[in-house]
């Protein structure tokens, strides 16, 4: 069980900053929606899980075929279709 007014993350020092993927917008973000809420969907996932192993077993064995690079990809053909943009319009 987990003391109250402690726990794992109370022993934890705040980071000096955030990540570079995580922005103050995100984390605000998250703050009011946990706080508007609860915390109640993350928590029944668990509370589920003998049911969600039964409900998973036919992709036992199945691989996640989408690679985090093609996320970045998007954003960089965004960026190339932005300088293309950006370059026709100051050729014009």
């Amino acid at each position: 069980m987990v003391p109250r007014g402690g726990g794992w993350l109370a022993n934890r020092p705040n980071p000096a900053s955030l990540p570079p993927w995580l922005s103050e917008t995100d984390v605000d973000f998250y703050v009011t929606e946990f706080t508007r809420t609860g915390f109640g969907g993350g928590l029944n996932w668990y509370r589920n899980i003998d049911r969600s192993w039964e409900l998973l077993a036919p992709l036992a064995g199945a691989r996640v075929r989408r690679r985090r690079v093609d996320l970045e990809e998007k954003s960089l053909a965004e960026r190339r279709q932005r300088k293309r943009t950006s370059a026709i319009r100051r050729r014009q």
